[in-house]
């Protein structure tokens, strides 16, 4: 695939009400005007499992996983990243900057599809050491012995990879050039070298 320019009509624009899209991460406590919280709430009920994984050393700030009949995994990595603000303001908008960060970190998570029983074995170490800290669970829905499930069955079963970025900073009514292209190099790097096409949630 050649990089080039990213379509925006090929992006999800979704209603970000109610969300302080300047804060990323839920944290520990769950927080529910938080863009990772809105989201893991927008997709559970696709997947079987669902996984806050932000953090140092994360897979991506959200790893979700259905099983299908023990015959396919259906793996997707979601990056979120916050709305950076102006004069105290978080707007979205057209700024580049926006998009960088984000696409690099989408762009890193894709070697953990070279073996998908050791990125399920990492969530379950670093849902150990969760727990073991005193803290939330990071499993949003699920429990943990699907994840013992799901690595057994990672060694002989097909998978449906896929990885997204959500990023409510990025309006598609002021979307620009620069943006898009950005996009695009990181949507055609990740089909290049994994087949996976990048899935882009930003705001209306």
């Amino acid at each position: 695939m050649k990089a080039g320019k990213s379509d925006v009509n090929n992006t999800e624009d979704w209603d970000w009400a109610g969300v302080d899209i300047s804060v990323e991460s839920q944290t520990t406590v769950k927080l529910t005007h938080s863009i990772q919280y809105h989201t893991i709430q927008k997709l559970k009920d696709n997947y079987d499992l669902v996984f806050d994984d932000d953090g140092a050393g994360e897979v991506a700030d959200i790893v979700a996983i259905k099983n299908n009949g023990d015959k396919e995994l259906v793996i997707d990595l979601f990056h979120c990243k916050y709305c950076s603000k102006k004069n105290g303001v978080a707007r979205p908008g057209a700024r580049v900057d926006d998009v960088y960060q984000v696409a690099g970190q989408a762009e890193k998570s894709v070697k953990w599809f070279g073996d998908k029983e050791k990125l399920i074995l990492r969530l379950m170490d670093r849902e150990r050491t969760r727990l073991n800290q005193g803290k939330a669970s990071r499993i949003d829905k699920g429990k943990y012995e699907d994840l013992i499930h799901f690595a057994k069955v990672a060694r002989y079963s097909t998978f449906k990879l896929g990885v997204a970025i959500v990023q409510p900073a990025i309006s598609k009514a002021q979307v620009t050039e620069d943006q898009l292209s950005v996009l695009g190099a990181t949507a055609a790097y990740i089909d290049e070298v994994s087949g996976v096409k990048l899935r882009v949630v930003i705001n209306q």
